[in-house]
């Protein structure tokens, strides 16, 4: 939270700001666990002087929303809709239920999906293709070794141990592909 908290009030506020010009931020952070296992839906941070006990104001509230926990409040409510696949409550939140149906099922909101979630991924993606190939190629090159010694073997140009241990693997397992 005092991570990505940092981080918006960095991208938002020009460096030099006097800290009085500085926005105020909310920060919402929504699991799918009760962080801090006291069964409340809802959890505010709040900063106080140990002191005296007074709250300070910083500009920051700080808030955990807890969807494991059904309240039976509205933020419970909606905690299902965005956490429950198939739950959509078109009459406590039209908008939020509509946009995911709109994401979910319609052809155009899947597609926009789909690109929003390639963009977020695109540097995984990149990298796992790349493992991929390469993993690819590895393997291909093991397969043609194999059969470079597996020909050689039958041609009698070499031995099915001096074959084996070039591989290296066992001279029953060599000769199983023989």
């Amino acid at each position: 939270m005092r991570y990505n908290a940092a981080c918006l009030t960095t991208n938002i506020t020009d460096p030099g700001t006097r800290f009085r010009d500085v926005p105020d931020v909310i920060m919402a952070y929504i699991s799918e666990f009760d962080l801090f296992g006291e069964e409340y839906t809802t959890y505010h941070v709040d900063r106080i002087l140990r002191e005296t006990g007074e709250t300070v104001e910083n500009g920051m509230t700080e808030i955990y929303v807890n969807a494991a926990v059904n309240g039976g409040s509205p933020t419970a409510d909606l905690m299902k809709v965005f956490t429950n696949d198939e739950s959509y409550d078109r009459k406590n939140f039209p908008r939020v239920s509509e946009q995911k149906w709109f994401l979910k099922n319609e052809p155009e909101g899947v597609s926009r999906m789909s690109n929003i979630i390639r963009e977020l991924f695109k540097d995984e993606l990149l990298e796992a293709r790349t493992e991929a190939s390469a993993e690819g190629r590895a393997e291909g090159r093991a397969e043609g070794h194999l059969e470079m010694l597996t020909n050689l073997v039958r041609k009698g140009l070499l031995s099915a141990a001096d074959a084996a241990k070039e591989l290296p693997i066992s001279e029953t397992k060599f000769r199983t592909f023989l």
